[in-house]
């Protein structure tokens, strides 16, 4: 063989080992990135439930609309209203987000997320009226886990 060809051919036996050697720090870099972006996201998720659970905890006279059925109809006045109605869309805008970014969350971490919103919608009248009315403003991923709900409430039934 020709020095030429075997110049050629070790540089093409280079280029594809240099190129197999980039793919793989680059899909290495790239699932390092996924898993800091979903450690992100859990974070952020927590933290805006902490920022929820802060607000209910400033508004104590709120957190049984929210955590233990009570009606909205038992609601004190205008303004006590108001306030449920503003807090009940604060809450399912958070549900909605986590239904939206549910993918980017570490696996471990999904079902407890997933859970909380399904626990969140049953345990709050004023959450399943404010997803009712507004159905529209929610995106799909939180009707359907309400969906979900729903269906798994009418088997246990029966």
């Amino acid at each position: 063989m020709n020095e030429a060809l075997m110049g050629f051919l070790g540089g093409v036996i280079g280029a594809g080992i240099g190129g197999i050697f980039a793919m793989w720090a680059a899909n290495k870099q790239t699932m390092a990135l996924m898993t800091e972006t979903s450690g992100n996201v859990n974070e952020r998720l927590y933290n805006q439930n902490l920022e929820i659970m802060r607000f209910l905890a400033e508004h104590p006279r709120l957190y049984p609309y929210f955590f233990s059925n009570k009606e909205l109809g038992e609601a004190m006045g205008e303004t006590e209203r108001e306030q449920l109605h503003c807090t009940a869309a604060m809450i399912v805008g958070f549900m909605n987000l986590i239904a939206v970014q549910i993918d980017e969350l570490p696996e471990a971490q999904r079902p407890n997320w997933k859970r909380y919103v399904m626990e969140q919608y049953e345990s709050s009248d004023v959450l399943r009226r404010q997803i009712n009315f507004h159905s529209n403003w929610y995106c799909s991923g939180v009707l359907k886990l309400i969906s979900e709900i729903k269906e798994t409430d009418s088997v246990n039934k029966l």
